[in-house]
């Protein structure tokens, strides 16, 4: 019997020893982790204008008699164009016309287009679409302008229409 003790004493102690390695192993096997937390804050831009309609009143006819291409500088209109950007540094205004005429936002008469400058630029829109200010860094009023020109095309009496510009912004 006593060789049977001895034999589990020592069966005993080896248990022991195997599980103290065990659990040191176990120890050594955790690990720490960084676990890295992001969120990424978009900028958020707002835009207004002063009137969502620019009549440039009444224009004779005859004052498409002139050559085409001359600007009808007393039938100037205007709208105002208040961005407000919050969390962004700089932004564009872009305007897109419904049709274009040369550079011009065009209309539903050959003889008339509606050309669009701001601070005395002109904006051309051949290409479909203008920056306006691209890079822009404050908020505040931007003034538009719109103006008549002659283009060919017989002269008609009558409202011209078809036209508008739309104004975008987005933070650059």
């Amino acid at each position: 019997m006593k060789k049977n003790f001895v034999i589990t004493i020592i069966g005993i102690v080896s248990l022991f020893l195997l599980s103290s390695v065990a659990m040191r192993n176990a120890v050594a096997a955790d690990e720490s982790v960084a676990v890295n937390i992001i969120a990424t804050v978009q900028a958020t831009c707002s835009l207004s204008v002063s009137t969502k309609t620019v009549d440039l009143g009444l224009i004779p006819a005859s004052a498409f008699t002139a050559s085409p291409g001359t600007l009808l500088t007393s039938y100037r209109g205007s709208f105002t164009v208040t961005p407000d950007c919050i969390g962004g540094d700089n932004y564009n205004l872009t305007l897109v016309p419904s049709s274009v005429n040369g550079s011009c936002i065009g209309t539903n008469k050959d003889f008339i287009a509606f050309c669009v400058a701001s601070d005395n630029v002109d904006f051309d829109f051949s290409s479909g679409s203008s920056v306006l200010y691209p890079g822009m860094t404050s908020d505040g009023d931007v003034k538009i302008f719109v103006t008549p020109q002659v283009k060919s095309g017989t002269i008609e009496s009558g409202v011209v229409s078809n036209s508008f510009v739309t104004v975008t912004i987005n933070a650059s």
